[in-house]
């Protein structure tokens, strides 16, 4: 037993995207050019497909629990603190559960980006974009995006 939780805890947090420049290329194209910037609270944890309604909004398979507006000031903000790439650690150092509780989707055209972010007791984040089909799974630093999330009173 105690090996396959290790075996299971090393493939959680692995970084599975292979080709991490793609994915940073995408993120900062995006937080550049983005039509539309997307705030959302969401669940904890992800919802089985099979268990998914159709009447309700999902981002990387977490449901959406509310729909957070930004003014033009809060965007700003958010673009800045996104823009800090030093931010997001490939190496998944942290041990810790990831739980679920923003997420971040922007667009242009038919391009996207989705961000997953956890909780700030254990910064975590989930990485995809319709550049790469890969999901990439990072480690955060708390004086980055998440640190837009503690001054908001979302």
């Amino acid at each position: 037993m105690k090996i396959f939780l290790s075996v299971f805890l090393s493939l959680l947090f692995s970084g599975v995207s292979c080709n991490t420049a793609d994915q940073d290329a995408a993120l900062q194209r995006m937080v550049d050019q983005a039509d539309d910037i997307q705030v959302f609270q969401i669940d904890q944890f992800p919802t089985p497909l099979d268990e998914q309604s159709n009447t309700q909004t999902y981002i990387a398979d977490y449901l959406v629990v509310k729909t957070i507006l930004l003014d033009k000031d809060e965007e700003k903000s958010l673009r800045e603190s996104l823009k800090n790439k030093d931010q997001f650690i490939r190496e998944n150092q942290k041990t810790c559960p990831f739980i679920a509780q923003y997420a971040i989707r922007m667009a242009r055209k038919t391009s996207w980006v989705e961000m997953v972010l956890s909780r700030d007791n254990c910064p975590k984040g989930v990485l995809r974009s319709s550049y790469n089909e890969k999901v990439e799974h990072f480690d955060l630093m708390k004086d980055g995006v998440l640190q837009f999330f503690q001054k908001q009173a979302f």
